[in-house]
């Protein structure tokens, strides 16, 4: 009789097809749940569906988080600004907190994105106490100051050294009185140095408490605002990456593990 054969074989056991095929089944309608959710939500709610992979902490760019929410960012006309600023700040809205609604987090961002990037002249005069109010509870989006033509360059900050540059800054101006009076030559200095490495230097590169002193003095020293900006720009979201796929790309890995 012939000797028993010990030829492989290249084919995994039926039951372990199966197996393979159910979890395969469950990943693909999985994927297709969440692919129809997101379809499903607005706009506006998309961010706080997937916050962690929008993650604001990254700073993502204002107009981006515009061009997925639906609005735009426009310096030439206040009453989108004033609406946004009204809803943020009316108590039945309930969005002074965290983790207030996806429409709260729209209308502070349509805020602060103007706030961040018009000129002073060009937004209502009542956001910068919006701003102090409410920027504890949001995640800032990130988005360039606009050039202005009756402003002076901003002094140079070199990005590499900023942290140890600038380690005294907010207790200089604080020493300075600057947040009673900042009219001083050494107030001026001292605040367009903190402006000009808010607005060039990436986050890592500045001292902590940059954002906070920026906001705390601005107003006071509105009088030293200069161009960190060499020129007029246009903001551009044909760029900006498409968050549905990558939404849908979370989807799928989420139902590879499933």
């Amino acid at each position: 009789s012939p000797a028993p054969s010990h030829e492989t074989t290249d084919n995994p056991p039926q039951h372990t097809n199966k197996m393979s095929l159910a979890r395969m089944s469950r990943a693909t309608l999985l994927a297709a749940f969440l692919g129809a959710l997101l379809l499903a939500t607005p706009v506006t709610a998309r961010r706080s569906l997937f916050e962690v992979a929008h993650d604001h902490d990254e700073h993502e760019r204002c107009e981006c988080v515009a061009k997925e929410e639906g609005w735009k960012i426009d310096c030439t006309t206040t009453t989108h600004i004033t609406n946004a600023n009204t809803y943020l700040t009316t108590a039945a809205n309930d969005c002074k907190k965290k983790d207030a609604s996806p429409t709260c987090c729209t209308n502070y961002h349509i805020v602060q994105s103007h706030h961040d990037h018009c000129t002073h002249e060009q937004v209502p005069a009542v956001l910068e106490t919006t701003i102090h109010d409410y920027e504890s509870f949001y995640d800032d989006c990130e988005v360039a100051r606009q050039f202005d033509d009756d402003l002076s360059p901003c002094p140079t900050v070199t990005c590499s050294t900023a942290k140890d540059d600038l380690a005294s800054v907010a207790t200089d101006l604080q020493t300075a009185t600057c947040n009673t009076d900042c009219s001083s030559a050494t107030c001026k200095t001292l605040f367009q140095k903190v402006l000009m490495a808010h607005d060039s230097c990436e986050e890592d590169d500045i001292p902590s408490a940059i954002e906070d002193t920026l906001h705390t003095y601005e107003e006071k020293c509105e009088a030293q605002f200069c161009n960190s900006a060499s020129k007029a720009f246009t903001l551009d979201d044909a760029t900006c990456p498409a968050h549905s796929g990558a939404a849908a790309q979370r989807a799928l890995s989420l139902a590879a593990i499933v």
